[in-house]
């Protein structure tokens, strides 16, 4: 993936890298000329200042010396590739989790305050402001003094130095990343002249300054002036005061040798160096240097708060960062992916919402506990967004006895139970099945054609419940209605429609995929993920807009770029509006009295939808339900296997419990969650039955044969086809036939396909 960069690439000379003020007007002779001359003294400068201190010299010859200057290309570095920290945000802009290879955070000028820009300055490059990136005084005065046999003295500016941790950072393999930092003649040449690019126009002198401070090494993992200042004295850059200043100035030279956390003693003497250099330079008074050198280095270390363990959310967390590696928007591979997240600079705003993720996490830990086998995970979800506003689960994060690091509410866990039996009743309202249809809804039920267990299908209470329409069966879950209703729909619509609202995890296709004769789908009886499901029912709380869920909001990489998400998580209409809000209608049913979730209603009376869910043998519990602000959905399970470790006999959270049901755990879980959630909202009305779900209303695909290709295309757009596919034959026995006339089309006409169903209808035109 590329970002927006600062960046020039050129093939320059030193005519070229010259400052204005060295410029010469004229023909092109007298600027050979000078380019010559020019190249010529930055070399030699160079092997001078260089070659008694270090043996630098790889060529010989002052010819030589100036074919390798003018023979380096220069691109200017790409600051935009520096490592970084990447920050995870709460929808609200507050930061929840950091990541990073390298310990850096890149921060703004005004964020950096004068008394570190003067300190820094001051020992590390008094002429800053004055030199042209190169500053050849002070190469000839080093290079007298090696000379003569002095203390080794460098001459490299800040320029300079910010190009080689720039080279350095930025590498791309090792080989780069030693050539960058190699003792070489060469690697000097090059910085120079990468130093006179840069400060030639490419960059101002602030940002410069600004980049350099951000990506100089302090010691102790510390890189750049905002690690050090929070590593060493725990306060952010605008906060140092001179002194703190003065001593992280001083760093620089030796990291390792003068980290005050190692050597004080060492680190006093070069922030008193650092003071005198500061009044030598004006920034202070005599009186005032020695005031601060007078003082004792008081340190507050802390260590940077890296990685999902040190998150205040780290389930979320979790499911943020498999998100982002998931996500082609940060490259085409998951190779390029990791690399991208590992050097950060990304700046993610999520959709967590603290408060929801706060509830979400209480109710789980108080209705099933923290310790102990069962497992609950609570996912929440915005009808009509792809937003994920909580991902929540009891236990706490680690690899420790009853901790886990797993996103329970992002995980295939256990069959869904009936908490599936809403998808069917849509699936057959969009098939025209009248919601005013009555069933008998006897106990040991065998549907035609269909497989079934020994004894036929059984309700939970193990007796006929009587006639019932839709309402009634869907307010006590029973079961044999259920079954009756997808004889009459079939298998494949069923598991078609619950794909297309967003359900992963059922085997449609290959080996082990539902049959024609699968009548259990009709209870549950295939994994589900917590999150996926929430999605599923949003649908029904948002006239059937169905959104791909995420944690993403956006991205944005630390130069600004805006980088656009995987359109995948989008929104489209997964049903109508009429299915949706029929079966919303219909989900407030186990609210009512006698219903599954009659003791579960939320404070004041406020409306809601759901629907329990219970498998097996109570090898997990399921609960659903919505508003039209939230959907909430929450497992409870043990997540060994919940048909080896069933919820039977179990003591959970001190009590004792021989069968657990959709409204005796996972309910609860629920109702605590939504009631948080809710608090000091708005009160809003769920939809009411559509009149047309009443009786079948299902328009049939229309006859499109004997129209011309332009009436027929735009009559099948009009019956909601999204595509219209044109093949064209020969009039064959038609000799009258004319020209662009529809002969034959598929689906055929009177064809019962639901409006929201229709993809592709294929038109045969007469050539």
């Amino acid at each position: 993936m590329k970002f927006r960069r600062n960046r020039q690439s050129a093939q320059v000379s030193g005519a070229t890298l010259m400052p204005a003020l060295f410029s010469e007007p004229g023909g092109g002779r007298a600027r050979r000329d000078r380019r010559f001359s020019w190249g010529i003294f930055v070399a030699l400068a160079f092997v001078a200042a260089a070659i008694f201190p270090m043996l630098l010299m790889g060529v010989t010859g002052t010819k030589a010396t100036v074919q390798v200057w003018e023979d380096l290309p220069v691109e200017i570095p790409d600051v935009s590739g520096v490592p970084e920290r990447s920050q995870l945000l709460d929808r609200n802009g507050k930061v929840f989790a950091t990541f990073s290879t390298t310990n850096r955070v890149s921060i703004a000028r005004e964020e950096i305050p004068d008394v570190m820009v003067n300190a820094i300055v001051a020992v590390e490059d008094a002429e800053f402001f004055t030199h042209s990136g190169v500053d050849f005084k002070a190469i000839v005065r080093a290079m007298f003094n090696n000379a003569s046999g002095g203390d080794t003295q460098g001459a490299s500016t800040i320029t300079q130095q910010w190009v080689k941790n720039v080279l350095a950072t930025t590498a791309e393999n090792s080989a780069d990343a030693e050539a960058a930092v190699e003792q070489t003649l060469k690697r000097k040449l090059r910085e120079a002249k990468l130093a006179m690019v840069a400060d030639g126009g490419a960059f101002s002198k602030e940002d410069i300054l600004t980049g350099y401070l951000n990506t100089v090494y302090f010691g102790d993992q510390a890189y750049g002036i905002y690690a050090a200042s929070k590593h060493y004295f725990s306060v952010k850059p605008k906060d140092l005061t001179l002194n703190q200043a003065a001593t992280l100035a001083g760093l620089v030279q030796s990291p390792s040798r003068l980290a005050p956390t190692s050597n004080k003693k060492a680190a006093t003497e070069r922030r008193n160096q650092v003071l005198e250099r500061m009044q030598a330079e004006g920034h202070i008074s005599t009186n005032r240097m020695k005031k601060e050198q007078a003082k004792r280095i008081k340190l507050r270390v802390s260590q940077p708060d890296s990685g999902c363990q040190n998150s205040d959310f780290p389930h979320y967390c979790t499911y943020v960062r498999e998100a982002l590696l998931n996500d082609p928007a940060l490259g085409k591979s998951k190779s390029k992916r990791q690399e991208v997240f590992d050097r950060g600079g990304l700046r993610v705003t999520t959709a967590l919402d603290p408060k929801a993720q706060r509830a979400a996490i209480a109710a789980a830990r108080a209705g099933v506990g923290i310790s102990g086998d069962v497992a609950s995970a609570v996912a929440v979800v915005k009808p009509g967004t792809p937003e994920v506003v909580a991902a929540a689960t009891n236990r706490v994060f680690g690899a420790g006895e009853n901790q886990t690091e797993i996103m329970y509410a992002d995980s295939s866990l256990a069959p869904l139970g009936s908490n599936f039996k809403p998808f069917v009743l849509a699936t057959a309202l969009e098939l025209g099945f009248p919601l005013s249809t009555r069933f008998g809804t006897p106990d040991g039920y065998y549907p035609a054609g269909m497989n079934a267990p020994v004894g036929g299908f059984h309700n939970a209470n193990r007796r006929d419940n009587g006639v019932l329409d839709a309402r009634g069966a869907t307010k006590g879950s029973v079961n044999t209605w259920f079954i009756q209703l997808i004889e009459r729909t079939g298998t494949k619509a069923v598991a078609d429609f619950a794909g297309r609202l967003g359900n992963t995890t059922l085997p449609r296709k290959g080996d082990g995929r539902i049959t024609d004769a699968d009548a259990t789908l009709a209870l549950g009886t295939y994994n589900a993920k917590p999150i996926e499901v929430a999605a599923g029912y949003a649908a029904f709380a948002a006239e059937g807009v169905t959104c791909t869920p995420t944690p993403l909001l956006k991205i944005r990489h630390i130069d600004g770029q805006r980088i656009k998400l995987d359109p995948q998580s989008r929104c489209y209409q997964g049903t109508s509006a009429a299915v949706a809000n029929s079966v919303a209608n219909i989900l407030t049913a186990p609210f009512e009295n006698g219903g599954t979730a009659s003791a579960l209603g939320l404070p004041g009376g406020r409306p809601a939808a759901g629907k329990t869910g219970t498998t097996d043998n109570s090898s997990a519990t399921w609960f659903t339900g919505f508003t039209p602000q939230y959907v909430t959905t929450v497992w409870v399970g043990d997540p060994r296997g919940g048909f080896t470790y069933p919820l039977r006999n179990r003591w959970i959270n001190g009590s004792y419990y021989d069968s657990v049901f959709g409204a005796t755990l996972a309910g609860p879980i629920w109702k605590n969650t939504m009631s948080k959630l809710h608090d000091g909202l708005p009160v809003e009305k769920l939809p009411g039955l559509d009149n047309s779900t009443l009786t079948s209303s299902i328009p049939a695909v229309p006859d499109l044969t004997g129209l011309t290709q332009t009436a027929a295309t735009a009559a099948a757009e009009r019956a909601g086809f999204t595509a219209v596919k044109i093949k064209t034959t020969e009039p064959g026995e038609r000799p009258f036939a004319t020209s662009g006339l529809v002969v034959r089309q598929s689906p055929d006409a009177g064809t019962s396909s639901p409006t929201v169903a229709r993809e592709e209808i294929t038109l045969t035109v007469i050539e």
